[in-house]
C-alpha cells in the first residue's frame, strides 16, 4: 500500500506545479502554506516567510497547489537562484546531536533557561493556527506548556537519538531527529513510550550550533 502511495504521491510531484501559495498535508495532520521552491522524487522544499524548510516524501498525505503554471520549478527557476546542498562533516553531526541531546535533557530536567539558551533570537515558527512564533513568543509557549505537561507527567527520559538526515544549504543547517520517549502518568499510573521524528534548522554563531527552527514531522505512543 506504501507502495502506491508513493507511486501515486509522485505523480502527483510530476505535474506542473505552482508559483503561488502550495499547502502540503503531513501525516501528523498538520498543513503547511507557502510556496514549492523545489521537488525531487524523494522530499519537498517549501519557502515559509523567506524560510526555506524540506518535507520528506513519506511524511506527505497530500499537496494542493493553486494557479498551475505550465512550466515546471525547476525550469523556472534559474541556476543563479538555486542554494547549492552540502553535506555536513562528520564532527559538525556530532556537535549537533550533542545540541540536541542538551536541548532534549532540558526538557526532561525541566530546566528551560538551559533549553531557551539553544535557541536564536531570530527563531521563528509557524503554528498550527497560522501565526507566527518568534524567540518571545516561543519562550512564552514553552513556559505555558512544560506547566501543564508536568503536572501530568514525571521521570521523562530519552534514548535512542539518531540524526536521520543532515544538510546544510547557505547558512542554514536542516537536521531530521528520530528518538524515543519515555514518561510516566501520574494520574493514570502508566508508562508510556513515544517514537519521536522531528525535524531542526540550525545556525552556527559563535562556533556553536543553536535552533531557529523545529517542528515535529511524527510522534506514535504506546503504552507500556
Amino acid at each position: 500500500m506504501k507502495k502506491i502511495f508513493l507511486l501515486l504521491l509522485g505523480c502527483l510531484l510530476s505535474l506542473p506545479s505552482a508559483h503561488a501559495q502550495s499547502t502540503i498535508v503531513l501525516k501528523n495532520g498538520k498543513e503547511v502554506e507557502g510556496k514549492m521552491i523545489e521537488k525531487t522524487d524523494e522530499y519537498i522544499k517549501m519557502s515559509l516567510n523567506g524560510i526555506e524548510i524540506v518535507y520528506w516524501i513519506d511524511e506527505i498525505v497530500s499537496i494542493k497547489t493553486e494557479n498551475i503554471d505550465t512550466k515546471t520549478l525547476s525550469e523556472n527557476k534559474s541556476s543563479s537562484e538555486v542554494t547549492p546542498t552540502l553535506k555536513l562533516s562528520d564532527k559538525d553531526i556530532a556537535d549537533i546531536k550533542r545540541t540536541v541531546e542538551t536541548y532534549l535533557s532540558s526538557f526532561c530536567n525541566q530546566d528551560l533557561d538551559s533549553m531557551m539558551s539553544l535557541i536564536s533570537v531570530n527563531y521563528y515558527e509557524q503554528a498550527n493556527d497560522g501565526t507566527t512564533l518568534d524567540y518571545d513568543a516561543f519562550e512564552s509557549r514553552l513556559k505555558r506548556y512544560a506547566e501543564q505537561y508536568f503536572k501530568i507527567y514525571s521521570n521523562d527520559s530519552f534514548s535512542n537519538l539518531q540524526i536521520v538526515n543532515a544538510y546544510t544549504q547557505g547558512v542554514k543547517t536542516i537536521v531530521t531527529t528520530r528518538w524515543d520517549w519515555k514518561k510516566y502518568n501520574t494520574t493514570t499510573l502508566e508508562w508510556k513510550k513515544e517514537e519521536n521524528k522531528q525535524m531542526f534548522i540550525f545556525i552556527k554563531e559563535n562556533s556553536s550550533w543553536i535552533i531557529t527552527h523545529w517542528e515535529i514531522l511524527e510522534k506514535e505512543e504506546d503504552f507500556l
